[in-house]
């Protein structure tokens, strides 16, 4: 159990970080990790040691190698942050997290994310290792000071809609009904002949969002939506004033597609382009106190 020291430090009875002394942000992971992507970041549940959180995928190399994992650090003010650690999140043997989302609702900060388990991609070169494929199953686990986490609990299985990888990338939405709405969709991985344990090239990949009516505690996955001439992947959705969803997708065709929902994310319509410009790169959709959308993308042309 790490514990906060007088002079800011944490330390545990295996390691001892101190929080830096100049005001950064944790850009890397050290320790022979040149790998580290997908940063999300959280306030931390009241009464925690710290008042933020930082959480990423790293490897040693490349994503989806067999030592991927979780890595985090922690901040009072959001600029000084602690040198990251290994984040103490449980993990099934012999499978790799990707993606992690957070959630703080009330005194329990949730962490959604994949967990590939059972595709594996042939090395990119003779002697190389195999790779994990982007996906898996959808899972989460709660804490109460970003520290100490439950049990991993499924929420939606790589099985489900014909065994595609299910993948997450940006923020649980709350609806004005009170409704959670996580965006995920399926990505096919790129093989040129069929692996045990994968999907068969060719398979159709959805996207769309995961629904709970009761605060967390289930799940539901909306109807799919696909598009023949582009993926439909890191979705990231705002409610509208008048109570309709908008789901904005990254593409492999040169602009952010978009998406509209009349019935909290059930069922969607089908995608087109929004006329933004989008290089195959992620964005951020939030929806601002005023009602305001503000969007963070790359502006490439």
């Amino acid at each position: 159990q790490p514990q906060r020291e007088e002079d800011g430090s944490i330390s545990s009875s295996s390691s001892r970080a101190s929080s830096s002394s100049t005001p950064s942000v944790a850009a890397g992971s050290g320790g022979g990790i040149d790998y580290s992507h997908m940063g999300v970041i959280s306030r931390l549940p009241p009464g925690a040691l710290w008042k933020w959180i930082l959480v990423w995928q790293a490897a040693n190399v490349k994503e989806g190698e067999p030592d991927m994992h979780f890595m985090c650090s922690y901040s009072d003010d959001g600029t000084t942050w602690t040198p990251p650690i290994a984040m103490p999140l449980g993990r099934q043997r012999g499978a790799v997290p990707w993606a992690p989302v957070l959630l703080l609702s009330g005194d329990t900060l949730v962490i959604f994310f994949a967990e590939s388990s059972t595709c594996r991609r042939p090395g990119s070169s003779p002697g190389w290792p195999q790779r994990w494929a982007p996906g898996g199953d959808i899972r989460l686990a709660t804490s109460k000071d970003g520290f100490r986490w439950s049990k991993r609990v499924a929420v939606l299985s790589q099985a489900a809609g014909g065994g595609v990888p299910k993948v997450i990338a940006n923020p649980v939405v709350t609806l004005s009904n009170g409704a959670l709405l996580l965006p995920y969709w399926e990505e096919v991985p790129r093989l040129t002949e069929e692996v045990e344990g994968c999907p068969p090239p060719g398979s159709e990949p959805n996207a769309g969002s995961l629904i709970s009516s009761d605060g967390g505690r289930t799940w539901e996955p909306s109807a799919g939506l696909a598009d023949d001439d582009t993926w439909l992947i890191e979705g990231s959705a705002a409610e509208l004033n008048d109570g309709r969803v908008l789901h904005l997708f990254r593409t492999s065709v040169g602009t952010i597609y978009k998406s509209m929902s009349k019935d909290g994310g059930n069922t969607w319509s089908k995608a087109v382009s929004s006329g933004l410009p989008n290089p195959n790169s992620k964005f951020h959709l939030l929806r601002l106190s005023s009602g305001m959308l503000a969007l963070a993308y790359n502006h490439h042309r």
